[in-house]
């Protein structure tokens, strides 16, 4: 909703001294969003909350007033312990690290009918110390002398380059900052030599012939393995009614390419 509102003409909404507060969740605004957000609503305190469906409540939130780091998903809940883990490991690692956020709480449920499942996310040490799987890549920022969570990606959407590791969302949030962009999702193609490479696909206003142009533009804003191997403009991104981009939709695309050239 956010995206589609700042992406109109601005002449068409005026929101000022009207709302108060914004609230996001489910995927973290893209930092380059942020700024058209505080500007069409410049007298709303702007909260970003994270949390699982398993942990009943949020896990963390953006308190309603004072500072706060608008590209963060707030504060650590009350009653809510987060570590962050290597998920290769599963040791953990500092704060200003980036790794697998795990998470505790009397609010988290205590597992699913599948005992498999529930092993693998509530019990993964085998200890009965609590802690879930979040699935959530993560980093602390410490600002006005708090830790401030910041999340990255989904582990499992991160994008593999030669054995760096590629977070979709950031790839997208470049993207989003060109004023010819109206949506963006970024997923991983299968590449033989680098194992995969980012792979954007686009809304734009301008049509194909914007390829070269964003590509540039990309190029220009992230290191060398990060960079774009190509684009595919498209109608729209499909995404979740709760708005999460459904990024499997394409790469499921890229699999049924390969089986078909296979075929040929």
């Amino acid at each position: 909703m956010l995206l589609a509102l700042t992406t109109q003409p601005q002449e068409s909404f005026n929101f000022s001294h009207k709302i108060h507060e914004v609230d996001s969740a489910a995927a973290p605004l893209s930092p380059s969003l942020i700024p058209r957000i505080t500007k069409m609503f410049p007298t709303a305190q702007l909260r970003q909350a994270w949390g699982m469906t398993e942990a009943s409540v949020c896990l963390t939130l953006s308190p309603p007033t004072g500072p706060t780091l608008h590209h963060s998903c707030g504060l650590v809940y009350p009653s809510v312990e987060l570590v962050l883990v290597d998920p290769d490991t599963l040791e953990s690692i500092p704060p200003s690290g980036e790794g697998e956020v795990w998470a505790r709480s009397p609010s988290i449920v205590m597992g699913y009918g599948d005992a498999k499942a529930t092993r693998e996310t509530f019990d993964v040490l085998g200890d009965g110390s609590g802690w879930m799987r979040t699935g959530d890549a993560a980093t602390f920022e410490f600002e006005h002398g708090k830790h401030w969570i910041v999340i990255k990606d989904r582990l499992k959407e991160l994008i593999k380059v030669s054995g760096y590791q590629v977070a979709p969302a950031e790839l997208e949030s470049v993207l989003l900052s060109h004023p010819s962009v109206m949506d963006a999702a970024v997923v991983g193609k299968p590449n033989e030599k680098t194992g995969e490479l980012p792979w954007g696909f686009v809304v734009a206003t301008g049509g194909e012939n914007l390829e070269g142009e964003l590509l540039q533009w990309v190029e220009e804003r992230v290191a060398r393995y990060k960079r774009l191997a190509g684009i595919t403009f498209v109608d729209k991104i499909e995404k979740t009614p709760s708005g999460k981009i459904l990024r499997r939709v394409y790469r499921d695309n890229f699999k049924l390419e390969k089986q078909m050239k296979a075929r040929l």
